[in-house]
Formats: structure tokens, C-alpha cells, sequence
């Protein structure tokens, strides 16, 4: 398979603006969850006064475990999905054109007389039926 890099503009437009939305969405829920962190640990007044809601402490904690979960499904998700790129496409090497293969590889390969290959590259319409050797050219 080959991948052409010839992308509509509006495609590329918007694989850019959804890989940079999926960014700032993990980078704020871990900016949240780290600022949480280190206000706890650091000024347990602060989160007091402007944290926790006092009247219904439960809710605070739903907040801040929901938060984690999501955070930490987010970054679940994002590496098993890196994951699966890298085992995937990982030796793909999609920056050089594949190296061009010749009449006599091509017969070689397929079991094919060369003669048949030259008609198969100039034919206008080919169709065959899952046997290559019952080629016609109508």
C-alpha cells in the first residue's frame, strides 16, 4: 500500500485542529490535576477557602475523583492508541517512493510471461476471475 502525502487542504486543516484540541484537552486535565495536587500539598487553607464547598463536601470529592478518572482514561487511551500506531505502522517508512519493480520481477512473482504483462500495461480494460491466467481484453 502506498500512503500518498497529497492531502486536500481541508483535510490536513482538519486532522491539524483535531490533534491540536486532543492536546489541550490532556494538557489542561493535567495541568488540573497537578495544580490540584500541589494545592493540596501546599496551602490546605487555600484549597479550603476556595475549593472545597463546604456545604456539600461530597460534591468536592466527586469533582476531584472524576477529574482523575478522566484524566487518567484520557491518558490511557492516548498511549494505547500510540501503542497500536507503533506496532502498526512503526517500520513503515512512508518519506521514500518504494523502489520500482521491473517486468521480470512482476513475471517472476505473479507466474506470469512477460508478453502478458506488456498486453496487461496497455490495455485500456482488463477483467479477469480470480485467476490471472483467464485475462481478456474485450
Amino acid at each position: 500500500m502506498i500512503i500518498n502525502g497529497r492531502q486536500s487542504r481541508g483535510k490536513r486543516l482538519l486532522e491539524y485542529l483535531t490533534t491540536v484540541s486532543g492536546w489541550i484537552l490532556m494538557l489542561s486535565l493535567a495541568t488540573q490535576f497537578l495544580l490540584s495536587l500541589l494545592l493540596w500539598g501546599l496551602g490546605i487553607t487555600y484549597v479550603k477557602r476556595y475549593l472545597w464547598v463546604t456545604a456539600e463536601p461530597a460534591l468536592t470529592w466527586h469533582v476531584l475523583v472524576v477529574t482523575c478518572v478522566v484524566a487518567i482514561v484520557a491518558g490511557i487511551v492516548m498511549g494505547l492508541w500510540g501503542h497500536y500506531n507503533r506496532t502498526r505502522y512503526g517500520l513503515l517508512h512512508r518519506r521514500h517512493m518504494p523502489e520500482p519493480v521491473s517486468l521480470q520481477e512482476l513475471s517472476t512473482h505473479f507466474g506470469i510471461p512477460q508478453e502478458t504483462l506488456n498486453q496487461l500495461q496497455s490495455a485500456r480494460w482488463v477483467e479477469y476471475d480470480d485467476d490471472v491466467t483467464l485475462l481478456s481484453n474485450p
